[in-house]
């Protein structure tokens, strides 16, 4: 059985506008691909991702903190407490966050490992400012520069190399 082909795409809440339209074209890319998304209904980055999923019925996977975050459905909304326990290895200042937070953080532990923290993600696809690890998505970030998976980032990469990288990757993924 072939194992799913599954990409993180998230990013800060203040995207700029050009590039959240270049994430949907991605997003897009990606699910035509057969790639499953995996993100967390935040403004901005994530829900760019998501609309260009949607647009093509792309799978996805979407990780939410608590219930109805951002008026958001889905199952996947209770980060466990092992996610927690991830979550607080990764991050600087764990013990200064809020209990919210906190489950932002462990949210984004499941965006990487899935929800049974069992299927890695093959790539995180995102956007922080100068590409820069930071806030939430930075979060994600670590744990994906710990673990060794595929990082393109909108903010350190021209489009060109971004189209250039993504094409690549898929076709080197596509051949596995």
């Amino acid at each position: 059985m072939q194992k799913p082909k599954i990409y993180t795409g998230i990013g800060a809440r203040k995207t700029p506008e050009p590039i959240l339209k270049n994430m949907e074209s991605a997003a897009r890319y990606l699910a035509g691909e057969g790639f499953i998304l995996r993100s967390g209904a935040a403004d901005g980055a994530d829900k760019a991702f998501e609309a260009g999923c949607d647009s093509v019925q792309g799978k996805k996977e979407i990780y939410l903190p608590w219930e109805n975050f951002n008026g958001h459905k889905s199952n996947f909304w209770k980060p466990g407490p092992i996610a927690h326990d991830v979550a607080a290895k990764y991050h600087p200042a764990w013990d200064t966050l809020s209990d919210g937070a906190k489950k932002m953080m462990a949210r984004n532990v499941n965006q990487i490992f899935g929800d049974h923290l069992s299927v890695n993600t093959q790539l995180v696809v995102c956007w922080t400012e100068k590409g820069k690890i930071t806030d939430g998505t930075g979060q994600a970030l670590r744990i994906a520069q710990d673990f060794k998976i595929p990082v393109l980032n909108f903010g350190s990469l021209s489009l060109e190399e971004m189209e250039e990288k993504l094409v690549k990757f898929v076709k080197e993924t596509n051949h596995a």
